[in-house]
């Protein structure tokens, strides 16, 4: 399970449907993502598509994903 993806999105009052919309994939496979189940690891384009969706740096969600 990706905590630090599912508490970003939930501080910013976020569905997961509201994100995977905002990133261009389906409300399913971002929750495959969320959960840890795809992208494992995490390929750069989708880390800088979630950062940007979630007005993050880019390479702070990269570190997270590192540290998961």
């Amino acid at each position: 399970m990706r905590e630090w993806l599912k508490q970003r999105r939930t501080e910013q009052h976020l569905t997961g449907a509201e994100l995977a919309q905002k990133v261009g994939i389906s409300e399913s496979y971002y929750f495959l993502i969320e959960s840890g189940k795809r992208q494992n690891p995490m390929m750069v384009d989708m880390a800088v598509k979630l950062a940007m969706a979630l007005k993050l740096d880019p390479m702070q969600v990269i570190r997270w994903e590192m540290q998961s």
